[in-house]
């Protein structure tokens, strides 16, 4: 098996420029009167795959997972779950980031394959920690994500089998 990647970093970050325009501005309407709605925060977490070109069958595998998790009855729902690579949650504004990534990692399940990456938004703003590197949670706005093209770089990977691995078979 080889890693190949299913887009470039330049395309992607500037796939990221469009996306955290677009969710800048829609963070700003949500609001005490207008709360974010299941659509908008599985639309934030399938865009920011999406800038990776992740392919339509591995998002509908992360809402899957994420709904069959769900309804297991966990007190606060997680909004994508792709299986080794991502799980995340969305919040309402004005929620400790922090804190809900915490909350986060005490609710990954065996199922989830260890997660390489753990992201809860707000749709302004984003805090990662990455369970590959043993790095630092950051939080940091969402319109700084073209400049961390690299941090979510791994949506874009696959794996694909070698000819010589095809051969031993």
């Amino acid at each position: 098996m080889s890693i190949e990647y299913t887009t470039d970093k330049e395309a992607a970050a500037l796939r990221l420029m469009d996306f955290s325009q677009l969710w800048a501005g829609r963070a700003d309407t949500f609001d005490a009167e207008n709360e974010s709605t299941e659509v908008d925060r599985r639309q934030f977490f399938t865009g920011l795959l999406s800038c990776y070109n992740v392919s339509d069958e591995d998002l509908q595998t992360a809402i899957d997972e994420a709904a069959s998790l769900n309804s297991s009855g966990l007190e606060n729902p997680v909004d994508i779950l792709w299986p080794a690579k991502v799980i995340g949650r969305a919040v309402e504004p004005g929620t400790d980031l922090v804190e809900s990534l915490n909350s986060l990692l005490v609710d990954i399940p065996e199922s989830a394959d260890n997660p390489s990456l753990v992201v809860v938004t707000d749709f302004a703003n984003i805090c990662k920690l990455s369970l590959a590197d043993d790095s630092e949670t950051e939080t940091f706005p969402v319109t700084e994500l073209p400049d961390r093209v690299e941090d979510f770089f791994l949506f874009a990977e696959v794996e694909v089998e070698d000819e010589d691995d095809e051969e031993e078979e």
